[in-house]
C-alpha cells in the first residue's frame, strides 16, 4: 500500500494525505503551488519529518497528478468559458469511448484522438473545432482527471463551471 493517497471533493480541492504521519495537503486543482493548505490528522511533526513528508508528497504530486496540480490555468479557463456543462460532459463520454482504458499518459496525439470520436453532436463538432491544440489537450486531461478519479459526470462538469468562477 502506497504511503500516499489521494482524494478529490465535488469542488475541484485535492486532498494528498501522507498515511504514515496523518500530514494532508489539500490543494485547488490546476494551483498546487499557489493554493495549499497543510494540515495534520494526529501528532504534530518535528520540522524535518514535515520537511521530509512534504517532500514526499511534491514527489508522489509530480508521480500520479502532475497534470491536475500544475495544469495552464488560463488554457483551462479559455476551455471551460467555450464549453458548456453538456458538451463537456458529451466531450468526455466521446473521448472515453474512444480510447477505452488504455494509459492516459502516453496520449500525446489530442488531434488524432478526437477523430477517433465516433458520432459527436454538430455542436459539439462545432466546438472542437475552434478549440487551439492547448485547448484540446486540456480537455484531454480534464477527461483524464474525470476517470482516474470518477465521479458523477454531471456534478464533475458543474464542478469545472464552478472551478472556472471561483478562481478568476
Amino acid at each position: 500500500m502506497s504511503s500516499i493517497s489521494f482524494k478529490r471533493s465535488h469542488n475541484l480541492v485535492w486532498s494528498v494525505r501522507h498515511n504514515e504521519s496523518g500530514i494532508i495537503l489539500d490543494f485547488v486543482e490546476g494551483y498546487f503551488n499557489d493554493k495549499q493548505k497543510a494540515h495534520v490528522d494526529g501528532v504534530i511533526p518535528d520540522v524535518q519529518m514535515l520537511a521530509r513528508v512534504m517532500r514526499e508528497i511534491g514527489d508522489e504530486v509530480q508521480k500520479q497528478i502532475y497534470f491536475i496540480a500544475l495544469c495552464d490555468v488560463d488554457v483551462r479557463r479559455s476551455l471551460i468559458d467555450d464549453m458548456s456543462e453538456d458538451l463537456l460532459i458529451e466531450a468526455a463520454e466521446k473521448l472515453h469511448g474512444a480510447v477505452g482504458y488504455e494509459d492516459y499518459n502516453y496520449l500525446y496525439d489530442y488531434l488524432e484522438i478526437f477523430k477517433q470520436i465516433s458520432d459527436p453532436s454538430p455542436s459539439l463538432c462545432e466546438c472542437l473545432e475552434n478549440l487551439s491544440d492547448n485547448e484540446m489537450k486540456e480537455l484531454v486531461m480534464l477527461v483524464v482527471s474525470y476517470w482516474v478519479d470518477p465521479y458523477d459526470m454531471k456534478q464533475w462538469a458543474k464542478d469545472l463551471k464552478n472551478w472556472y468562477w471561483e478562481n478568476i
